[in-house]
């Protein structure tokens, strides 16, 4: 009977080998963790966005200077003759900073936006000091806005839309010749003909400051502004009316076409 009893033990444990092998033991599950920022690339975002507002800070500080070594040309303090310039040598000057547009595009699409509007407040002069600052050729100084246009379009439809649009904004100062004071005649503030020889410098100096100071205050707005859509498209309206009333056309119609529809879009929901 010995055999019998070895092919019954025999048979158990067959049957208890498939048993276990029909219900392996369980593994534990392995939760994984939360990704960890890679500390070296956070290190290195940081350093490209310090450097990129570094790089936005010096283009306006150098677009500022530029603008006043023309002013000083255009008032022959320099020994040049003011008749050679005119608002399309401002306008060209700001367009040699196009590719450091492109540049901080690739960091903070704000900055460079800001930047180029910054541009286009620098693109002209204040075309009341002499008939002669409006040039020749009106065409000119439409390309140089047309290109300051293109650089600028597909920064607007980078940029998030704002929450809420501001129906009301903070006035900033208005330019020069639009400057009303009681003590003054409105016509005689406006017409630099009509200032006096002896004061002629020092009113130029005057209108040369205070659009540089105008220049700065609509920056600063522009930085700090929610509603970047209505501001924008406020400034480069004003620029853009101001400039027709000189033959000047052709100032970033694209851009202003595209706030508009922003703001469109915005108020109705369609």
């Amino acid at each position: 009977m010995k055999p019998t009893s070895s092919r019954k033990r025999s048979a158990s444990q067959d049957e208890a080998h498939a048993v276990q092998e029909s219900n392996p033991p369980k593994v534990a599950k392995i939760v994984p963790s939360a990704p960890q920022p890679d500390s070296s690339q956070q290190a290195d975002r940081e350093r490209r966005e310090r450097s990129a507002k570094v790089l936005y800070d010096d283009t306006l500080s150098m677009i500022d200077r530029n603008v006043r070594v023309m002013d000083r040309k255009v008032s022959g303090e320099t020994g040049d003759d003011p008749l050679d310039y005119t608002t399309d040598d401002y306008a060209k000057l700001v367009c040699r900073h196009s590719k450091i547009v492109n540049a901080l595009a690739v960091v903070d699409n704000t900055l460079a936006f800001n930047l180029v509007l910054s541009m286009a407040d620098a693109s002209r002069t204040d075309l009341d000091t002499t008939l002669e600052m409006c040039g020749e050729d009106p065409g000119e100084t439409a390309r140089y806005f047309q290109s300051l246009d293109n650089l600028l379009l597909p920064l607007i439809k980078y940029r998030q839309q704002p929450a809420e649009l501001c129906w009301q904004l903070l006035q900033v100062p208005v330019r020069w010749s639009q400057r009303r004071t009681g003590s003054q005649d409105a016509e005689s503030d406006e017409d630099p003909d009509e200032w006096s020889e002896p004061d002629y410098e020092r009113q130029y100096w005057e209108k040369c400051n205070y659009e540089h100071n105008r220049r700065i205050a609509r920056r600063r707005w522009r930085e700090i502004v929610d509603d970047w859509v209505t501001v924008a498209l406020n400034d480069l309206k004003d620029e853009r009316d101001y400039l027709d009333l000189y033959g000047i056309t052709g100032f970033f119609p694209e851009s202003i076409a595209e706030f508009e529809a922003i703001r469109m879009q915005m108020s109705t929901g369609v």
